[in-house]
């Protein structure tokens, strides 16, 4: 037993070791505050001081990623040199500019050659082409097209089919039984409380750049996205975060 104790002590030590804080520094000129740090090997997560300064726990080969919506995501593979000293990382500007959406024609500002580039339609009405050509034939005669009569039911006086009752009274009797109803499994939901538990309340002010009155309204559009249900279900913060921060450019 002590000998199961020790090597179990010995290994978490050796575990501890593994790792080390590795300590950092984004050196943009501006906007170096709240920059989001993953440690995306191991899950760890933190963010940049008001001077870049950063502090994570990592090992050599963990990947690092930073990411923000004024810069393009950056990852960095630590080696055994990088590890040892401070990281200094620099983030490329991210330029959220819409292209150019083109809709419509393309008018050159002549009129007569604008008139002729612009497609028109046009309703048509044939009916006075073919007025004084119809001709009453009469009722068609029955051929495999025309609705079917049953004629094994007897009719009432006047000529009233019972059908349209028989079968009504048919589904009344079919609709009566009692219908199994669904299962219905409530999953979580991305909400509110949850962001402010897992990244914090700067997360909204600072870094989404949300004001409090618009954090329902931003989280009910990150519910309606694909991406951000699959990785909140996965508990991926990682993933989620960055498409959030997607998310937050075409919020308004």
């Amino acid at each position: 037993m002590k000998k199961l104790l020790t090597l179990i002590f010995f290994c978490l030590i050796s575990i501890s070791w593994g790792q080390t804080l590795l300590k950092g520094k984004v050196i943009n000129p501006t906007d170096n505050d709240g920059i989001h740090v993953f440690n995306k090997t191991h899950q760890k997560y933190t963010i940049t001081n008001q001077n870049g300064e950063f502090e994570i726990q990592a090992k050599v080969n963990d990947t690092i990623v930073f990411t923000a919506i004024q810069f393009k995501l950056k990852s960095v593979v630590l080696t055994e040199e990088t590890i040892k000293e401070d990281l200094y990382v620099l983030l490329e500007e991210q330029l959220n500019e819409l292209a150019e959406v083109y809709i419509g024609y393309k008018l050159t500002g002549n009129l007569a050659a604008d008139a002729k580039n612009i497609k028109t339609e046009q309703k048509v009405d044939y009916s006075a082409q073919f007025e004084g050509l119809i001709i009453d034939i009469g009722p068609l005669p029955r051929d495999s097209q025309s609705e079917v009569e049953n004629e094994a039911l007897p009719k009432l006086n006047g000529g009233v089919n019972l059908m349209p009752l028989v079968t009504g009274l048919f589904k009344a009797i079919k609709g009566s039984k009692p219908q199994k109803k669904e299962l219905v499994v409530n999953r979580p939901v991305l909400t509110v409380a949850y962001l402010k538990e897992n990244f914090g309340e700067r997360f909204l002010l600072l870094d989404l750049k949300l004001k409090e009155e618009d954090y329902q309204r931003f989280v009910d559009f990150c519910q309606v996205d694909m991406y951000s249900n699959n990785y909140f279900l996965a508990d991926n913060k990682f993933m989620l975060v960055d498409r959030m921060l997607t998310l937050r450019k075409v919020f308004k």
